[in-house]
């Protein structure tokens, strides 16, 4: 039976006062709409995460790309979906990498295209025509290995080392020796060949594949390192070094790894962001604790992230939203431990809220989920494992434990739950389709959800809590 046939049934049912009574043929007609549209959802790992400006793209092991959060811009490459749960964006289980920022997004698929979506202002392509809904192909080439998104200045490293940049180019940011912005890729360092790069708000840090450290852009606060205040417009060498490992950039500082483990920051160091306990700017590269075990790092808008190689996260600087993770809002001034943990594989920090990624696929987050950024709706002040939207529930409650009424309704849905004791619940209301019509949070043992709005058909609602989930079935007339 058709959706469109089911609700005229349904309108004649009530004509003939069948207000609140099913007859046998509504009865098949329903379980055979939601044996079709129903859904399960089944434990699978993570292999990629990256936090943009109140919203998350992470990959899935079998190469499909997920989203959640803010898309006002259409950084979630969902079409006109707005701002909710996590939910797969597009059909391709191809998806290797991506990179998240602030209006728009980038990945690379398994074949080395680069894909792009989101702001048009922002993405820096000729004739978009507006926003990018959904991902589009940049160019027709198979050659591309990494991307990195910031603030509408884009860089991708090719196969063979080159690296590429388009966008604004505010300050030089591109690096292609000009200040003009570019529509399409232009390579940086003419034909040089490098083995890492990052960028943040007009800042780009880069590693060439003989380990020598490069920066371009804005340096009013000395984030470039090269021991002036001057912006540069190409690459400049920081330093003599040749044995740097990693970069990362945040807002007006800069952080890295060398490969004897020691941590290196310099530029803007208000509310700490540096981790020498002082708020002094710096330069040029200064060595941040006396630790030679430090793994990889994430820089954010105004703190950092880094795992340490026994696997334990560590965290410093500004604190206000919880980004750090160590349960209050106090900023940091030098390296903590955040929880006791062991298990860290991959994390990454942006402005409000922070990503990880376990050694057993689990995501965790932390900090403000304004706009559903983790796909939950709740802040959290230290890491927690994300079972509300990344991980699925595989514990299925028993219907009885949550109560939904009136079915059908015309209006106001009433659910109660009946573990009182439980403190965190989830609703999600989904179409028959399967599109996302609401969600928020339950903060008391029972909800009214106003389905006013909600267009006539079927809908299940799914309640989470932290025992596990229960989808429900209700009819809106």
């Amino acid at each position: 039976m058709h959706l469109a046939s089911f609700l005229r049934t349904f309108a004649l049912a009530k004509k003939d006062n069948m207000k609140h009574r099913f007859t046998p043929a509504l009865s098949i007609g329903i379980t055979l709409l939601f044996s079709l549209f129903s859904f399960s959802t089944r434990a699978q790992a993570w292999k990629a995460i990256s936090a943009g400006e109140h919203f998350t793209l992470a990959i899935k092991e079998d190469g499909t790309l997920w989203s959640c959060g803010l898309n006002d811009y259409h950084q979630l490459g969902r079409g006109d979906q707005p701002a909710g749960n996590l939910y797969q964006t597009g059909t391709s289980t191809e998806w290797e990498s991506v990179s998240a920022c602030y209006s728009y997004s980038a990945g690379i698929k398994k074949d080395s295209t680069l894909w792009i979506w989101g702001w048009g202002d922002v993405v820096g392509l000729e004739n978009l025509g507006g926003d990018l809904t959904t991902p589009v192909q940049v160019g027709a080439l198979h050659t591309w290995r990494k991307v990195v998104t910031a603030y509408g200045t884009t860089f991708a490293l090719k196969a063979d080392s080159t690296l590429w940049g388009w966008g604004f180019n505010f300050y030089g940011t591109i690096g292609d020796g000009t200040n003009l912005d570019r529509k399409v890729p232009v390579n940086i360092g003419n034909g040089s060949k490098w083995r890492d790069a990052q960028a943040s708000v007009t800042l780009a840090l880069a590693i060439k594949s003989n380990g020598t450290l490069w920066a371009w852009g804005r340096n009013d606060f000395g984030q470039l390192g090269d021991g002036t205040y001057l912006a540069k417009n190409a690459p400049v060498q920081i330093g003599a070094s040749n044995d740097w490992k990693s970069v990362s950039a945040g807002n007006a500082f800069s952080l890295a790894l060398k490969n004897d483990g020691t941590l290196w920051a310099w530029g803007f160091n208000t509310n700490y962001v540096l981790g020498d306990s002082t708020t002094l700017y710096r330069n040029t590269p200064a060595q941040i604790s006396a630790s030679t075990d430090w793994k990889s790092i994430s820089a954010g808008e105004h703190y950092c992230l880094a795992l340490k190689t026994d696997g334990s996260l560590w965290g410093w600087g500004y604190n206000a939203a919880y980004q750090v993770g160590i349960g209050t809002t106090a900023t940091i001034a030098t390296p903590t431990q955040i929880g006791n943990d062991y298990d860290w594989k991959e994390v990454n920090a942006h402005s409000t809220h922070s990503l990880g990624l376990k050694n057993d696929g689990s995501i965790w987050g932390w900090g403000d989920s304004t706009f559903n950024s983790m796909g939950c709706f709740f802040n959290y002040s230290v890491p927690i494992k994300l079972d509300c939207a990344f991980t699925a529930v595989d514990n299925i409650l028993p219907e009885e434990s949550v109560e939904i009424y009136p079915n059908p309704t015309s209006g106001l849905l009433y659910v109660a739950v009946e573990d009182a004791s439980e403190t965190a619940y989830q609703y999600e209301i989904s179409n028959s389709l399967g599109i996302l019509m609401a969600a928020n949070r339950i903060i008391n043992a029972s909800e009214t959800i106003d389905t006013s709005r909600f267009p006539q058909g079927l809908y299940l609602i799914t309640i989470k809590t932290a025992k596990g989930q229960v989808t429900k079935q209700f009819v809106k007339i």
